[in-house]
C-alpha cells in the first residue's frame, strides 16, 4: 500500500510553473555562449566563444520575412559583425549556426 500512496503523490504533484520574464524590470530571454574549439584574435580581440542572445518571436518573424541567410540571423543575435564570423574556423561557425538554426525550428 505504501507504494500505491507514493504513486498517487507523484500523480498529484503538479510541475512547477515556468518563471516569468519581467521585461518591465529589464530582464530579457537571456544569452547563450557557444564556446569555440579554435579561438582566434582579430582586431585586437581574442574570441573564445560567441554569445548569442535568445531571440524573440519578432526576431524569428523578421528573419523569415527578410529572406536573409542563417549567417545573417546569427550575426543579428550577436554583438559581432560579419568580419568576425568570416574569420571564424568553419567547424566553429557550423556549431554557432546550428545553435542559431535551433531557434528557428
Amino acid at each position: 500500500m505504501a507504494e500505491e500512496a507514493k504513486k498517487d503523490e507523484k500523480k498529484e504533484a503538479a510541475p512547477p510553473a515556468p518563471r516569468v520574464v519581467d521585461f518591465d524590470a529589464g530582464e530579457t530571454w537571456g544569452k547563450e555562449t557557444i564556446p569555440l574549439g579554435r579561438p582566434f584574435k582579430i582586431d585586437g580581440v581574442t574570441h573564445h566563444g560567441i554569445e548569442l542572445r535568445v531571440p524573440s518571436g519578432l526576431d524569428l518573424a523578421r528573419h523569415r520575412d527578410s529572406g536573409g541567410t542563417l549567417v545573417d540571423f546569427a550575426i543579428g543575435l550577436s554583438t559581432l559583425d560579419a568580419k568576425v564570423f568570416n574569420a571564424m574556423h568553419a567547424k566553429d561557425l557550423a556549431t554557432v549556426l546550428a545553435r542559431a538554426n535551433s531557434f528557428l525550428s
